[in-house]
């Protein structure tokens, strides 16, 4: 897996694999923007590039699957000018500086189709869960110090979590400007990660020892457990409309696998040979994404069509990982060529694995795309470069 396995109870996992690309693919150096235009090499679809920048050189932004709209608008995390990390928001002609809330830096997480985004802000000893809808607002928290919003739905509702004066997270719905406190098995610490239209939320929750992961029915005030693939523990990445969940949960091996959770089963994903395999997102019609290990501990880009994982090949070398995919089932990621190098790649079942860099004619001469971390339902892409963070715009 091209991540780094870090403790399930934190949100590290998951950013974890959106860091990777942010700052191993991104960082590789180049000069300024030059006129020359690049030829298209072939016939296909085509992107205008246009840069997202706060002012910072870009190269440790990072945006989630879930941070771009149809229509085009990002949510995201960028270096500014001073090179402190700041969220924003481009809403498909301006990039807006969302602030720190008086902190040092912040980040968003998600955003929704009408624009509105949420993450938190961080200082000292202190983090606030936010959403942006014009202006920052504080979601508040149950007394404690901390707070973060981690996913937004399309009615504005908002989940993640807010720590008590004792310091224990737990889980939250945000709806109509309350802040509620999502109910746990003898009030332990949990996480909302995830909400999908239904407003139906799916976090991790600590019952006895271990760190699990369930359903939070805000009806009965209870929570359903959905298990895990044998091991100890199981972090949530996403949830469709279906209630369907991805993930990556211990086996009973003591290997991380890849899941996904759908009519009360869940279902090991498995690898291509090797020790592990990450989920990385899910689309509506079901279509998983993510990355498997081979035999020789190579981690190959996979998308899981609820019968059995396919290889989304490389561009000649041994390693790719895809981190997002559409409406339609166009995937995107990064793939090493045979010299080593990332590219940042879209994968549709049609046209197959497809170099990024082939499809920017107009684009300056040096611009090499090395990781792609989302694609909108319209098939606009966030891309990163060694020119900093690129939206590439679907050309029509």
């Amino acid at each position: 897996m091209l991540m780094t396995q870090e403790k399930f109870t934190a949100r590290g996992l998951l950013r974890a694999a959106a860091l990777l690309v942010a700052f191993t693919l991104a960082g590789c150096g180049g000069d300024d923007w030059h006129d020359q235009p690049r030829a298209p090499r072939y016939q296909g679809v085509t992107y205008d590039v246009i840069a997202l920048s706060l002012g910072g050189k870009g190269t440790e932004a990072v945006v989630h699957h879930n941070g771009i709209t149809a229509d085009g608008k990002v949510a995201g995390t960028i270096d500014a000018r001073d090179g402190s990390l700041h969220a924003f928001l481009y809403d498909g002609k301006t990039m807006i500086d969302l602030g720190t809330m008086g902190g040092a830096a912040s980040e968003a997480h998600a955003i929704n189709q009408r624009g509105q985004v949420v993450g938190r802000a961080f200082g000292a000893g202190w983090s606030r869960a936010f959403l942006y809808d014009g202006s920052m607002r504080d979601l508040g928290n149950f007394g404690g110090a901390e707070a973060l919003a981690a996913d937004i739905n399309e009615s504005g509702e908002v989940t993640g979590y807010a720590t008590g004066a004792d310091g224990v997270r737990h889980a939250f719905l945000y709806r109509d400007g309350q802040l509620k406190q999502l109910v746990t098995p003898g009030g332990g610490a949990s996480v909302g990660w995830v909400i999908n239209g239904a407003g139906q939320v799916a976090g991790d929750f600590h019952g006895d020892t271990r760190v699990q992961l369930g359903f939070f029915d805000e009806a009965c005030g209870c929570i359903k457990p959905l298990g895990t693939l044998g091991g100890a523990e199981s972090l949530v990445v996403g949830l469709n409309d279906a209630g369907h969940v991805v993930g990556v949960s211990d086996t009973a091996g003591g290997r991380r696998h890849a899941f996904l959770y759908r009519d009360g089963v869940m279902i090991d994903l498995g690898t291509f040979g090797g020790a592990g395999s990450f989920a990385a997102a899910i689309n509506e019609a079901g279509l998983v994404v993510g990355d498997a290990d081979t035999v020789s501990g190579d981690a190959r880009a996979f998308v899981y069509d609820g019968k059995a994982l396919r290889d989304l090949g490389t561009f000649g070398g041994t390693q790719s990982r895809a981190d997002s995919v559409n409406g339609a089932g166009q995937v995107v990621g990064f793939a090493r060529t045979s010299g080593g190098e990332p590219r940042a790649f879209s994968w549709t079942a049609a046209d197959g694995m497809v170099d990024l860099n082939t499809r920017i004619p107009g684009a300056p001469r040096d611009l090499v795309l090395s990781g792609a971390g989302a694609v909108s339902d319209s098939g606009d892409i966030v891309a990163y470069s060694n020119f900093g963070l690129m939206l590439l715009r679907v050309r029509r």
